[in-house]
């Protein structure tokens, strides 16, 4: 039925062009409304900082480039350990779309507490970078924590003298099922400096009682010290061992003596550690153990260096803890290691720095990336760009090391909300969605200057600095003689940025 009530027409409807202005005007505002949300998105969130940078001025401010990197990594940092125990994990694995954590990565190892403890130990120092990730009363905590563990896992393992293996972790460590009984030399020999400095800076910060217990379980370790790593018979330290039931001797099927070039990369610091606070050592033993070691001269375009494994930029850990740089010889010869590996990269069209870490593209762990020309091994993953391969260059030099870190951060999917990235293919079309502490941690002590420092005032309170430093002086004789070094370059930087192949991660 028809109505007999009159339509009511709005003002601007009884005129044709006023009304369809108006109709535009509500539509426009609508799209707007709806836009509004897209438009903010299109600001990069504060995780992408590097991209307000250019190279120009991180060259020009590698201090402030590095703080922002520093401050970056504070979610991870706080995120990758047990919150009772105080272990770490291994890392996280992240969603490939947006890099926001999915789930830990629950094994882990005594390299990883290495540099966990490091770090902690700088904050209770009062290094202004390690006091941007966690405060002073925080890292005492979790040093505090981390101890009843090591306690825990010596109660229940009593012959392992305090020495880890490979573990899940959790409420406590267990073996993992490829290392059941055994503990790795490479990873404790990191482990153990990392402790002795941990103490001494407990008890110089007046945090007395938990020094004495750290001291206490730093006597257990250099107690068991020669008896699980050092074989009398042989005269060398022992790889990877069986712990859990006599004797001690090498894990078959595993690195079975840290001699030879083993000696010389990440596995001289348990040689180190052994020869200088091993107890109960015969007369000659260290003239023994060090006589199976073998640094050897390696001359290339750019100039002398010495032999590695791969070239992996992990073969330099020991530089990150141990005082060489107080040695000038080694100090020159690791900046010319710095020139080959940036020379390198750089000649041969690669945009980031190599070393061991998660294949971007397999997903697979490989360890055979590097430096052409200068290891025994075979180089088969040179596709696969590390971002923590730059933390010897950072040690090298501050500008270098800041320009490759930020032209591989730059990459597609090299940010995400956890921080800086694990690995990216040269071609920029493939990440790796994980996080790891072995892919972060060594450039983040690297931007704190290292921890040689604190380990050179470790070994002259006990010392032992002098010894260390003569032993030191008697490998590198051997290997490089009177002959000088050779410098033919200069460090190099990155020609060009990694392809934007992939997307970037959504926010």
């Amino acid at each position: 039925m028809a109505s007999d009530q009159k339509a009511t027409k709005r003002p601007e409807e009884g005129h044709p062009t006023r009304a369809n202005a108006a109709r535009a005007v509500r539509v426009l505002i609508v799209f707007l409304l709806l836009l509004l949300p897209a438009l903010a998105g299109t600001e990069p969130p504060e995780w992408r900082w590097a991209s307000r940078w250019t190279l120009e001025q991180v060259l020009a401010r590698p201090e402030a480039f590095l703080d922002d990197f520093v401050r970056g990594e504070r979610p991870f940092f706080r995120a990758t350990r047990h919150p009772q125990s105080g272990l770490t994990y291994d890392g996280w694995n992240l969603d490939p779309l947006t890099g926001a954590p999915v789930a830990p990565r629950l094994h882990s190892a005594p390299s990883k507490e290495c540099l966990d403890v490091a770090i902690l130990t700088k904050a209770i120092l009062g290094d202004r970078r390690a006091l941007m990730l966690v405060d002073e009363d925080e890292a005492v905590d979790i040093l505090r924590r981390k101890l009843q563990s090591y306690r825990d896992w010596t109660r229940r393992y009593p012959r392992s003298g305090g020495y880890m293996p490979w573990w899940y972790g959790g409420h406590s460590a267990e073996f993992t099922p490829n290392w059941n009984g055994a503990v790795p030399a490479l990873d404790n020999g990191e482990w153990v400096w990392a402790m002795l400095v941990a103490e001494k800076a407990l008890r110089d910060r007046s945090y007395a009682r938990l020094a004495e217990e750290y001291h206490e379980f730093n006597e257990q370790l250099i107690d068991y010290s020669a008896r699980v790593f050092y074989d009398d018979q042989k005269g060398r330290v022992r790889g990877d061992v069986r712990v859990d039931k006599p004797p001690y001797v090498p894990d078959p099927g595993k690195q079975g003596y840290l001699d030879g070039e083993h000696g010389v990369h990440e596995g001289v610091m348990m040689v180190m550690f052994v020869t200088l606070f091993g107890r109960d050592l015969p007369a000659d033993a260290c003239e023994r153990i060090w006589s199976h070691t073998n640094m050897v001269r390696v001359e290339t375009p750019w100039g002398t260096t010495w032999q590695g494994f791969w070239g992996s930029s992990h073969e330099e850990w020991a530089y990150l803890f141990m005082p060489y740089f107080e040695l000038p010889e080694y100090r020159k010869l690791f900046v010319i290691r710095q020139i080959i590996r940036t020379q390198n990269a750089a000649q041969r069209g690669y945009r980031g720095l190599h070393a061991s870490i998660h294949d971007p593209v397999t997903g697979n762990y490989v360890s055979d990336c590097g430096i052409e020309g200068i290891g025994t091994q075979k180089l088969k993953a040179q596709h696969a760009l590390a971002l923590y391969g730059a933390f010897p260059v950072l040690m090298a030099d501050r500008g270098a090391g800041s320009a490759w870190l930020y032209n591989m951060l730059c990459a597609p999917r090299m940010q995400g909300p956890m921080g800086g990235g694990e690995s990216v293919s040269n071609d920029g079309c493939h990440a790796m969605p994980v996080k790891t502490i072995d892919g972060t941690f060594p450039l983040l002590l690297a931007a704190m200057g290292g921890f040689h420092r604190e380990t050179a005032a470790m070994l002259r309170e006990r010392g032992v600095f002098e010894e260390f430093k003569a032993i030191l002086r008697e490998e590198y004789r051997e290997a490089f003689g009177d002959v000088p070094l050779r410098r033919e370059a200069d460090l190099a930087l990155p020609t060009s940025p990694v392809p934007r192949a992939v997307p970037d991660y959504v926010w």
